[in-house]
């Protein structure tokens, strides 16, 4: 039990510190640097060099005592920031499924939905084009077609009514449950998780935690671009690792939802028989309706 206990500190604290300390130390070296260079100077790493060497200079500069110190202060700093990073990663994933009624959100909504509206248009004039074009210019309007399909596709498969893709892929997901299947996700899948095989919930979890670092990355961009108001290169840091944040949470989300999907599809069926309700194999909406009815009492 002792060894056991041990591997699993040992393996919180490699945890820890790779999902917090690293990523924070760079950042806190970057907010050093940006404090040390500024805007005007900040492409002259002869400053710094300069300041590091007097630092080094100094008497305490090779005090055990105050080297120490210093080291401790460093993690203190980067743990400190790799937990404002994981709090502002929630925050953005939480931000992604708001339904867009207020604020920053609205805004976010209405410009995606200008977008979607210009893409549909321009599909759907791809189509009027194509049927009316001769035999000799029906593979060009094929590949408009193909080309407008693909831009559709990339902003949505629905009008967006979320700030994001990302909220918009969650929301279709439950959306699409519920049309297919009658069932309400938020009340179904809490139940469904408990009798899900080990297998497909170590691969859910694996999903969700691909998805919470991807988040957390995209919280980092943000971090470093506050410190573009001390250091102007940082903006497009962060911009670079915004960009990267986004693209990997936006595959993590397909993965994440498709893995739903696929458990209430496979095995919906094995809760309506844990709950007494006769179903149909595949699960007919009238089923699932029923299934509503007695998960509604039991809450």
């Amino acid at each position: 039990m002792t060894g056991f206990l041990a591997e699993i500190a040992k393996r919180a604290a490699g945890r820890w510190l790779d999902l917090l300390v690293l990523p924070g130390a760079l950042w806190v070296a970057t907010v050093v640097l940006g404090l040390r260079l500024g805007h005007a100077h900040a492409f002259a790493p002869s400053r710094l060099s300069t300041w590091i060497d007097h630092q080094a200079s100094r008497p305490g500069g090779h005090d055990a005592a105050g080297i120490l110190l210093i080291s401790a202060a460093i993690l203190a700093c980067a743990a400190a920031a790799g937990l404002a990073a994981s709090a502002l990663g929630v925050a953005v994933q939480r931000w992604r499924t708001l339904p867009g009624r207020r604020g920053l959100s609205r805004l976010a909504v209405a410009l995606r939905l200008r977008r979607w509206n210009r893409t549909d248009r321009r599909y759907r004039e791809a189509f009027v084009a194509a049927a009316a074009s001769t035999a000799a210019a029906r593979p060009a309007a094929d590949r408009r077609i193909h080309a407008a399909h693909a831009a559709h596709v990339r902003l949505g498969e629905t009008a967006p009514t979320r700030p994001t893709w990302i909220g918009d892929r969650f929301s279709t997901t439950g959306a699409r449950i519920h049309a297919d299947f009658g069932l309400d996700l938020d009340h179904v899948w809490p139940r469904l998780w408990v009798i899900l095989p080990e297998p497909l919930r170590t691969d859910l979890s694996a999903a969700q935690d691909a998805y919470a670092t991807a988040s957390r990355r995209t919280a980092w961009g943000v971090m470093y671009a506050f410190v573009a108001v001390v250091w102007w290169p940082a903006l497009a840091i962060g911009a670079a690792v915004i960009v990267a944040g986004e693209t990997r949470s936006r595959t993590a989300a397909v993965a994440l939802t498709d893995l739903i999907c696929a458990s209430v599809e496979l095995y919906v069926t094995d809760l309506a028989d844990r709950l007494g309700i006769t179903a149909t194999r595949p699960l007919q909406r009238s089923d699932g309706l029923e299934m509503m009815k007695a998960l509604i009492v039991i809450r």
